[in-house]
């Protein structure tokens, strides 16, 4: 087809029409859009971090959150502008948000064993981004900015939560630094019996919660490569030496599993007590189980113990005893493990009995085509064989 043909004009024009048609929906789009934005709050902005080279610090409390003032859905693209050395981890880098939604994001900082001491601003930065025909159009991005001060002496801190008696029980751990006359948490943990951290030397709280109760807290100092531990002392309930014994039948296979606990209660008389299983398998929820209601939980211990059939299959399982105050998550046990195989004997191994007889029948299948395939090759083949044949005989008989 020639361009100056009648039919090339056509298509010329069409073309032409096209961009236009292509262009005005993208300006459009940017006009339309040119008075609206994205908005983002949070208490990362105007926070001054004191971090030694090689540590890092994360807060329940330190956090950006971005909010779509746009009318149509965006996409959100989280960045960082750190000095070399200095890593910034958000908890989400990207995401969409609605017309009006938004989305809270989580931050730690990070400093290299080399990072260089002296004092920096760092920034988080949001970049909003749309799709269309023209392909991905960036919009007007929004900034938080943060202190930052990088020293070259650190110190190491533990907290441990314990009961009366001295034994571990699981809590809620925060760390604060004194920062310019306030408390800055540095560390947090939000379900463990101890925290470790590599602070700046200086003056620090340490809290522990259990249930959303403040039990105990501690001021102390720590000098530059000093190693302290600090005991906090948590009256609460608890669970006490929860453990796991698997169980199985004459012919080894597992039949069950037991998972045995001790509820110690040293805080005081509590009504509408509930106790439950929380069950993964490879990290993703299997189910969270009733057990027992207790009307009052008096001071001192009570034992329980609940069996489970693994039937969910094979794989890393995981169990985690909770007790429930009112209805109100107020404490949990470490995690316990138990790895279930095929020679574990679990019901769940059926699950890929038939995988074997599937693959079967796919290959037949596939063998049976072939040679459908084949023979109708062979048999088009033929047909055109003999029609050559036959035209050569013709030939032959007009010569």
């Amino acid at each position: 087809m020639k361009l100056g043909s009648p039919r090339g004009i056509i298509a010329l024009c069409a073309l032409i029409m096209s961009m236009i048609m292509l262009s005005s929906v993208f300006l459009l789009s940017t006009a339309a859009l040119a008075d609206e934005g994205v908005a983002m709050s949070g208490t990362f902005a105007g926070q001054k971090y004191v971090i030694p080279s090689g540590s890092s610090v994360s807060s329940s409390e330190i956090f950006v959150t971005v909010i779509s003032e746009y009318e149509t859905n965006i996409g959100i693209q989280m960045t960082c502008a750190t000095p070399v050395g200095v890593n910034i981890n958000l908890s989400d880098t990207d995401f969409t948000l609605d017309p009006g939604e938004s989305q809270a994001i989580s931050i730690e900082v990070q400093t290299t064993e080399d990072a260089a001491a002296g004092n920096y601003t760092i920034s988080i930065i949001a970049t909003p981004y749309i799709t269309n025909p023209g392909g991905v159009q960036l919009l007007p991005e929004i900034m938080q900015t943060a202190g930052l001060t990088i020293i070259g002496e650190s110190a190491s801190v533990t907290l441990l939560a314990v009961s009366p008696d001295d034994t571990p029980v699981i809590a809620e751990l925060r760390l604060f630094k004194l920062i310019e006359g306030r408390y800055q948490e540095v560390a947090y943990d939000t379900s463990a019996s101890s925290l470790n951290a590599i602070v700046a030397p200086g003056t620090f709280l340490a809290q522990a919660y259990v249930g959303g109760q403040l039990l105990d807290e501690e001021t102390f100092d720590i000098a530059t490569d000093e190693n302290k531990t600090i005991k906090l002392t948590a009256g609460t309930i608890y669970f006490e030496n929860p453990g796991l014994l698997p169980y199985y039948d004459n012919d080894g296979n597992l039949g069950y599993i037991n998972i045995y606990y001790t509820v110690r209660n040293v805080y005081e008389p509590v009504d509408n007590v509930a106790i439950k299983l929380l069950v993964t398998l490879d990290g993703n929820t299997v189910e969270q189980k009733n057990h027992s209601t207790i009307p009052t939980l008096v001071i001192g211990r009570a034992s329980g113990s609940i069996d489970y059939l693994p039937y969910s299959g094979n794989g890393l399982y995981s169990f985690t005893l909770q007790l429930f105050v009112d209805g109100v998550l107020y404490t949990s046990s470490p995690e316990m493990t138990f790895e279930v195989d095929d020679n574990g004997g679990t019901a769940g191994k059926d699950d890929n009995s038939n995988i074997p007889l599937i693959i079967g029948i796919v290959c037949s299948v596939v063998i049976l085509l072939c040679i459908a395939f084949y023979m109708i090759y062979r048999s088009r083949k033929a047909k055109h064989s003999k029609a050559k044949a036959r035209t050569k005989k013709r030939r032959i008989r007009r010569e």
